[in-house]
């Protein structure tokens, strides 16, 4: 018996017995199901951890599906090595975008729906955040220190520790005790050579099946997958990628493949299901990457116009003294301006290019209403035209800006 029915049902859409039976409209598949069976028995690999009915786990690797988990862990460390070429700067602007797109994902989910000033609020801790937003001023707050902590033990009571942040427990409150922690740590920690992001998936996973905590599992669930991927090697990026929208679609669309890969043990169909959600993440952060890029190429290129104006004399400590030099003459021709306007405008001045309230924001490291409130009073004293571009405002240098910027010397 040929095993075509098999590769059909496994290299391309993933069946369940029940959905190869609705695909025929057959009340007795025995046959093909057994072709099926027999195909993927060729590339079943035991996980060596079983759910709480004692059924082991195991997942069908075979060439294609390998081939997009490798694919995944491929495309994150091309994340991390160009995020290691972008200055503090940049690497905050990336951050930024991350961090905004991850609230705004739990804000939906808890039905707040907050817009962009209330989740920048929460991002840069403000003290008078809306308390009904408790939610996710500790969720950022607890990503942050996961952040710093990424290598200490992968043990029970670090996972608890995840917990009790995200709850922000007091001195004295009973810390949670995870249920079912150990088997799920001990798969995490074995040196095997299943695919990275295989077990990465099975964190959140066993999370909806094991049920080890009552209150904010699911945040628990990214936080500890995003230390993982840190722990793994991908420090660098782990925490830029949104997998809270992934995550949550385990509550809303992936109820039936939990339940199917729980009963079988066959952790394939989760697997498949969620990659897409995981493909999604890492395909925004690589969006959100561009965007950097883009602003440290705009920063390269006005450092390259001020090395021009130096001549031979061009070293990166004799264009940090030409930019001062023409920061302090601005703010003697114009008082009204603040450093960081002028230190902006002096690095972002060539006639042609268009400018952003993120970028002031990002390259002065200064909250996003004073970017706002610094780009308009460039515009205003003539050295940008202001105009909207979509849903943003730009911000283009006016014929002799660059002059004036030079002339201050």
């Amino acid at each position: 018996m040929g095993l075509d029915k098999g590769r059909l049902f496994t290299d391309g859409n993933y069946l369940s017995k029940e959905e190869i039976g609705a695909h025929y409209n057959l009340p007795d598949i025995e046959g093909i199901w057994k072709e099926v069976t027999e195909y993927r028995s060729l590339f079943r690999v035991s996980l060596g951890i079983a759910n709480n009915d004692g059924i082991d786990f195991s997942a069908v690797l075979t060439r294609s599906l390998l081939s997009r988990l490798y694919g995944l862990e491929r495309r994150l460390g091309g994340l991390l090595v160009r995020s290691v070429r972008l200055r503090q700067g940049e690497q905050e602007f990336l951050t930024g975008l991350a961090e905004a797109q991850e609230l705004a994902s739990v804000s939906s989910y808890y039905g707040l729906d907050l817009d962009g000033k209330a989740i920048e609020a929460i991002r840069a801790e403000k003290e008078n955040v809306d308390p009904r937003n408790a939610v996710l001023f500790d969720y950022a707050k607890a990503q942050r220190e996961m952040s710093r902590k990424f290598l200490g033990d992968l043990d029970e009571g670090f996972v608890d520790g995840i917990n009790s942040l995200l709850q922000d427990l007091q001195p004295g409150e009973k810390a949670p005790v995870g249920k079912g922690l150990r088997p799920l740590l001990a798969f995490l920690d074995r040196s095997d050579d299943l695919p990275l992001f295989l077990k990465a998936c099975f964190i959140p996973f066993w999370f909806a099946v094991a049920k080890p905590y009552d209150i904010l599992a699911d945040e628990t669930s990214v936080l500890l997958t995003k230390v993982f991927l840190a722990a793994n090697g991908f420090y660098g990026v782990a925490f830029l990628l949104p997998l809270e929208s992934a995550v949550y679609h385990l509550r809303q669309g992936l109820q039936k493949v939990i339940s199917l890969s729980d009963t079988s043990g066959d952790f394939t169909y989760f697997l498949n299901s969620f990659a897409v959600y995981v493909d999604q993440a890492i395909e925004a952060d690589e969006g959100w990457m561009i965007s950097a890029e883009n602003i440290a190429l705009k920063r390269e290129r006005e450092e390259e116009s001020i090395r021009d104006d130096l001549g031979e004399n061009g070293s990166p400590s004799a264009v940090d003294d030409l930019v001062a030099q023409k920061v302090h003459g601005l703010l003697e021709s114009y008082p009204v301006l603040h450093k960081v306007q002028a230190h902006f405008l002096v690095t972002h001045c060539t006639l042609g290019k268009f400018y952003t309230v993120d970028e002031f924001k990002s390259g002065e490291k200064v909250a996003y209403e004073t970017a706002r409130k610094g780009m308009d009073m460039l515009a205003q004293l003539g050295f940008y035209a202001k105009s909207k571009t979509g849903k943003k405002f730009t911000y283009a240098p006016l014929p002799g800006t660059d002059k004036k910027v030079k002339g201050n010397q």
